[in-house]
């Protein structure tokens, strides 16, 4: 390995450019990779599955429980007035 390290002088340069200091960048890049790597690591082969979206079951159920609800007042207000379905 030689004096600038084994990428390179591109530590030097980006930390000249955002001026910080180049234990700076060497943290950010350490942050990075062990970020990347974690996310790597979680990941798994092949196609993924469905994210369950919680909010959306939760007004689908709700939705169909209205539907159920107002089903049974249209047929409580039809017996209640005595009227055919259709007229």
């Amino acid at each position: 390995m030689d004096a600038v390290g084994p990428w390179g002088d591109h530590g030097r340069q980006a930390a000249e450019r955002a001026r910080v200091d180049r234990a700076t960048v060497a943290k950010l890049k350490t942050v990075a990779r062990d970020g990347a790597l974690e996310a790597l690591a979680a990941s798994r082969p092949g196609r993924r599955g469905k994210q369950r979206d919680i909010e959306l079951e939760e007004a689908r159920a709700e939705a169909e429980r209205l539907r159920t609800a107002l089903a049974e007042m249209a047929v409580r207000l039809m017996l209640a007035e005595g009227k055919e379905p259709w007229g």
